[in-house]
C-alpha cells in the first residue's frame, strides 16, 4: 500500500523536473496540494494556522514553499 503523501511528494518532484503549463487549474491545484502538505506535518508547531492557510490559498502558488517531507513508512506490502 502506498502512503498518499509520499505519492504527492513524488508528483511535486516531477512537476519541478518537467515544464508544466501553468494555467489557472495548475496554480489552484498546486496551492491546494502545498497547503495540504503543510497541514499534515507531524509536529503541530510546523502546521500553519487557518489564517496562514487562507493566505496560501489566496496568494500565488509560487510564494508557497514545499514543506519538509516527513519520514513515513513507504511499505508496499499487503496487509
Amino acid at each position: 500500500m502506498l502512503y498518499f503523501p509520499n505519492w504527492i511528494y513524488t508528483q511535486l518532484d516531477r512537476w519541478n523536473d518537467i515544464a508544466v503549463v501553468e494555467d489557472e487549474g495548475f496554480c489552484i491545484s498546486r496551492k491546494m496540494v502545498l497547503a495540504g502538505l503543510w497541514c499534515i506535518q507531524i509536529s503541530p508547531s510546523d502546521r500553519p494556522s487557518i489564517d496562514e492557510v487562507l493566505d496560501m490559498l489566496e496568494g500565488s502558488h509560487e510564494d508557497i514553499e514545499v514543506p519538509p517531507k516527513p519520514f513515513f513508512p513507504s511499505s508496499t506490502e499487503n496487509h
